[in-house]
């Protein structure tokens, strides 16, 4: 079930995602993050742990990387938008170093 941006707004907050974003565009919602590394190195291993967990869970962000920098973004394909498993799923990733 889609999540309205309201209730989104207060989840991130409630669930200590600060550093995640909701991004609008049309009639699609996203969640947003984006992360800068020491170096590419160390980005590529947050990908690659990011990979592992998307393969455990099931569910795949889209990912772009810009040597130290890492753009993730999430929500449920099948649902066009923001759903709980999309938040659940963005609390994994906060836990990713």
């Amino acid at each position: 079930m889609l999540i309205d941006t309201f209730t989104l707004e207060k989840e991130l907050n409630k669930r200590g995602l600060d550093e995640f974003k909701i991004f609008e565009e049309e009639d699609l919602s996203k969640l947003t993050l984006e992360r800068e590394f020491e170096d590419f190195h160390t980005a590529m291993e947050f990908v690659n742990d990011l990979a592992d967990l998307a393969e455990t869970t099931d569910h795949h962000p889209d990912v772009c990387i810009h040597f130290n920098k890492v753009s993730v973004e999430l929500w449920t394909h099948s649902e066009n938008g923001v759903t709980e498993l999309d938040l659940d799923f963005a609390e994994q990733i906060n836990q990713l170093s």
